[in-house]
């Protein structure tokens, strides 16, 4: 019987596409390899771009987000330093019996010596302090002001006022300050806050009915001393304390009444009271 040639011809074609399916299985580059083969190169190729856009985008919400923590961090360094200044506010207003005669000049005298907002070695004296002690606390106070003037000068001039390193370097000046009253005991330390002019007890003005101050006996003109164990000297400070902790807890708080001291208990949270930070002489 004779050979049709085109029959040779077939057979060859399937052989060599038989061979080459079988070189590409063994060497593992084919569409029905263990990696995927060409058809995973493919798919790669047209993923690249995605996942590129997603790195880019991943990239700008972290940037997005690193300046959304340094704007929310500065912003609660201003509201802290605003809060600060509210509450020296509120007490000289309490401090200042009467209005400043026409004549007298923008700054108005304190008690003990200088003028508001001015660090005497006057006011520590009145407050109790030894000229020795006074001398020291007046000098801290001043090198930390120059410091503080330095850094604000510096970050302008060079353009980093607003951002993190600011906010952390200025902290850390504040935080020298606050080491010297780390170790005073209560009374030295109200008597301090006194001389520079700081609130150094919170006064209750009015409390709120049915509130958890009302609940626990806490009336108006009361002076509130410890909350939680912890003195408190300006409403910032109680404020703070009512905040941390486990909501709902039974927490003592300490109260100065017609010069008594009381103790009563009350779930951790909103006391419900109008506050007043107040600046009075320790002893006077």
């Amino acid at each position: 019987m004779p050979i049709n040639p085109n029959w040779i011809a077939a057979g060859l074609v399937v052989a060599a596409t038989a061979s080459v399916m079988l070189a590409i299985n063994l060497d593992g580059s084919g569409p029905e390899s263990g990696d995927g083969g060409t058809a995973t190169s493919a798919a790669q190729s047209i993923s690249a771009p995605a996942k590129s856009t997603d790195n880019l985008q991943f990239s700008a919400m972290a940037d997005l987000l690193d300046r959304e923590v340094e704007e929310r961090l500065l912003l609660e360094d201003e509201v802290e330093a605003l809060q600060d200044r509210v509450a020296r506010l509120e007490a000289l207003l309490d401090d200042s019996k009467t209005p400043p005669e026409p004549a007298a000049s923008a700054a108005t005298t304190i008690s003990g010596g200088g003028t508001r907002g001015e660090i005497t070695e006057e006011a520590f004296i009145k407050a109790g302090f030894t000229p020795e002690q006074a001398a020291y606390y007046r000098q801290r106070h001043d090198e930390i002001s120059m410091a503080q003037l330095y850094l604000r000068d510096q970050a302008e001039r060079e353009g980093w006022l607003r951002s993190r390193r600011f906010v952390d370097e200025q902290r850390a000046l504040r935080q020298r300050l606050e080491e010297l009253q780390q170790g005073m005991d209560e009374d030295t330390h109200a008597r301090y806050l006194y001389a520079i002019g700081r609130p150094n007890q919170v006064g209750v003005r009015r409390v709120l009915a049915s509130s958890a101050a009302d609940s626990a006996g806490i009336r108006d003109g009361d002076v509130l001393l410890r909350y939680d164990g912890k003195r408190v000297y300006q409403a910032s400070d109680l404020r703070r304390a009512t905040r941390s902790g486990d909501m709902g807890e039974m927490v003592a708080v300490d109260i100065l009444r017609d010069g008594q001291r009381i103790q009563t208990y009350v779930p951790r949270g909103p006391l419900g009271v109008n506050m007043s930070s107040e600046r009075i002489l320790p002893g006077g």
